[in-house]
């Protein structure tokens, strides 16, 4: 997605998926992304990202280091070592 359609995006209101949404308790889990998913202008509601492919390979390769499956799995699982915090409970 170009800098200027992020811009636009940004004047828009948030991107909800009317067609797949998620609810309940699978929406909670969805939402603590959501001011990423916001920042790239993706749906904020629904496990689809409503983006095109191109700008999902660019944000994986580009922004996370992610070429394949394997990188991916790594990634996923350090990520979740990484928020494995006593206090958060707390936060």
């Amino acid at each position: 997605m170009s800098f200027f359609s992020k811009i636009f995006n940004s004047f828009k209101s948030i991107r909800l998926n009317d067609k797949n949404a998620v609810i309940g308790q699978p929406l909670d889990y969805l939402l603590i992304g959501s001011m990423y998913a916001e920042q790239q202008s993706a749906f904020l509601n629904s496990y689809e990202t409503g983006l095109n492919r191109s700008d999902i390979r660019k944000l994986a390769e580009e922004y996370w280091g992610i070429y394949n499956q394997n990188d991916a799995i790594e990634i996923l699982q350090d990520l979740q070592e990484r928020n494995q915090d006593v206090n958060i409970d707390i936060v």
